[in-house]
């Protein structure tokens, strides 16, 4: 299956192709007769077989279903409206791969900003590994440890508060990205909406079919899907989710009714939304980022080297009270 840098590699070769005059398809052909081997050239030789089987079509849903990545999944979804909205079509893969990259720059922002702490706490690691263990082996005459004392209980002591310490580190490496993913949901949500719209179809069945192309959060999806709620009015059903959910979908809910009434037009609408989340919750996620970083100094230098320290130091303090 396709990742995400495959996946941007991708859109951009079909990008290319459509300013030719080329269809999606043909670009796939292309890349499948290319001699350079790698997972691009292995995905387009799938697609192409399963298609010559069951129909491009099928292949596109049966991609689709099987997709693991999110953005992934909306990559197929886009190329099955691509015969329903063929003007616009290139227009709405160029922004889906905007979208796709800037979301990448973040988790790769992330990585950054948490690899000197990973570092730290690996070298911790190591380090406590040789101090306790290796230099008394080595050097037995002249170097105690808690095993020679036969004091395991403060080894292993030792050894739990640097592990808690490194969980704990990790723990809040991935803190930051837990929201995230469903944000970033959100937003293609908002962004998919806006591609059905534009191919024709009505609000309701817009709504509803993005919410079966997108694997949001248990609790959302419950909330989100209600059979008593979607088979409201739908200005009555946005009501509703403004006054039973949380932001985004409180404000973004209440916002959409507004429109709904005005006769305001939904694609724009969608679009621009898709647009200011975009935006907005990019600057909120690498500020966040940032904050997590240094947080994540505070179990490295006051539970993990301690503990170090502990397991180093503590045998020699140990010889030298008995």
């Amino acid at each position: 299956m396709l990742k995400t840098k495959d996946l941007f590699e991708l859109i951009y070769f079909i990008e290319i192709g459509l300013a030719t005059g080329k269809p999606w398809v043909s670009v796939f052909v292309e890349l499948n007769q290319r001699d350079k081997k790698d997972r691009l050239k292995k995905f387009v030789h799938s697609f192409l077989s399963l298609s010559s089987q069951v129909g491009v079509e099928a292949a596109l849903k049966n991609f689709r279903s099987r997709a693991r990545v999110v953005e992934v999944g909306l990559f197929f979804e886009l190329l099955l409206l691509s015969e329903q909205a063929s003007r616009e079509f290139r227009s709405s893969l160029s922004q889906f791969r905007e979208m796709i990259y800037q979301m990448e720059i973040i988790r790769k922002k992330g990585k950054s900003f948490f690899l000197t702490s990973k570092f730290q706490a690996v070298s911790a690691i190591l380090v406590s590994l040789f101090l306790s263990l290796g230099v008394p082996f080595l050097f037995p005459e002249w170097s105690p440890s808690f095993f020679d004392s036969g004091r395991y209980d403060l080894w292993i002591l030792g050894w739990g508060g640097l592990l808690a310490g490194i969980a704990m580190l990790f723990y809040l490496s991935y803190w930051p990205l837990r929201n995230q993913q469903e944000e970033m949901k959100f937003i293609l949500f908002l962004h998919l909406n806006s591609l059905f719209i534009r191919s024709g179809q009505s609000l309701k069945n817009s709504w509803k079919r993005s919410l079966q192309c997108i694997d949001f959060s248990k609790s959302w999806q419950v909330r989100l899907s209600r059979v008593d709620l979607l088979e409201l009015k739908f200005e009555d059903y946005l009501l509703c989710l403004a006054e039973q959910m949380r932001a985004p979908w409180s404000d973004f809910a209440r916002s959409l009714e507004w429109v709904v009434k005005s006769g305001s037009s939904l694609y724009e609408y969608f679009q621009e939304a898709s647009k200011i989340y975009r935006e907005s919750y990019l600057y909120h996620w690498e500020e966040t980022l940032k904050k997590a970083s240094l947080i994540a100094l505070l179990p490295l230098y006051f539970i993990c080297l301690p503990a170090s320290l502990f397991l180093a130091m503590g045998p020699w303090f140990w010889v030298w009270l008995e």
